[in-house]
């Protein structure tokens, strides 16, 4: 086979992948809950390899090995800013104002799971 079709084929593939989403929202929540945890860790495990062994290694060689410590700054940076993020998100949308009810308990894990595919697409649109 061509380079082409391999290129074409694997992001086909890669396409199809980010369609999991719509098989998480259609799960039971037994179901859902018992793989939770498999699923986020093997995320954050994803990213955090993505970002070590490509990613750092490649700001490394850029800006070469005498501005190590510009590289390590703007890394640490980045977990502090997008923790702190994602704790204020959590904060502020993870409970109900109110009158708390089972339903609209349940309701707040799939909006975030909707948000989520959201922003899952247009990554995927504007992706090179």
């Amino acid at each position: 086979m061509s380079a082409l079709l391999y290129a074409i084929l694997a992001a086909a593939v890669t396409s199809l992948c980010s369609f999991v989403g719509i098989f998480v929202i259609s799960m039971k929540e037994a179901t859902l809950d018992r793989i939770l945890f498999i699923l986020i860790s093997f995320s954050g495990g994803s990213i955090l390899g993505a970002a070590f062994l490509d990613l750092l290694p490649e700001a490394i060689e850029f800006l070469g090995e005498g501005q190590l410590s510009i590289v390590v700054f703007y890394v640490t940076l980045g977990f502090l800013g997008f923790f702190l993020l994602e704790r204020f998100i959590y904060w502020y949308h993870g409970h109900v104002h109110g009158y708390q009810s089972d339903v609209e308990e349940k309701m707040t894990v799939k909006k975030f799971v909707y948000l989520n595919i959201i922003e899952d697409g247009i990554h995927n649109l504007i992706d090179e």
